[in-house]
């Protein structure tokens, strides 16, 4: 387990506006950073995002993606709440195929969960990278 710093208590479980208030936050992280996310989606207790990286870079995005998007997040709610668990699953995706699958799954993810989808994409759409830019040098 990666060891983050991240204070142990019970998860929150956001509610719509929250969970639009996380992905800006989230979106302005991405952005600064220079981030590359293929795909996100926002699930009231959990995030998936295909990320591209290396295995060595994985953990400090994560990292940075997780410490700076819970210390702003509890900075505009004026509370101190644990918004992460303190560690995260990973998966290296392999080929086109399997690349396609894992942006699927994630794109229809609020959907399966029934949750409404449509709220997000235009903030979504705002740092979230085609495959050609992704894979760019």
């Amino acid at each position: 387990m990666l060891q983050f710093r991240i204070k142990r208590g019970t998860p929150i479980r956001l509610s719509s506006k929250d969970e639009e208030v996380l992905t800006k936050i989230i979106k302005e992280i991405v952005i600064k950073e220079k981030i590359k996310i293929l795909a996100y989606n926002i699930c009231r207790d959990h995030v998936h995002m295909v990320i591209v990286c290396t295995m060595e870079e994985i953990s400090n995005i994560v990292k940075k993606l997780k410490g700076k998007s819970s210390f702003q997040y509890n900075k505009r709610k004026k509370k101190h709440f644990p918004v992460w668990a303190q560690k995260f699953n990973r998966r290296i995706i392999h080929g086109n195929e399997g690349l396609e699958n894992a942006i699927d799954y994630i794109e229809r993810n609020r959907e399966q969960h029934e949750l409404d989808n449509g709220k997000y994409h235009s903030i979504i759409k705002q740092f979230v990278i085609n495959e050609e830019d992704a894979f760019k040098d």
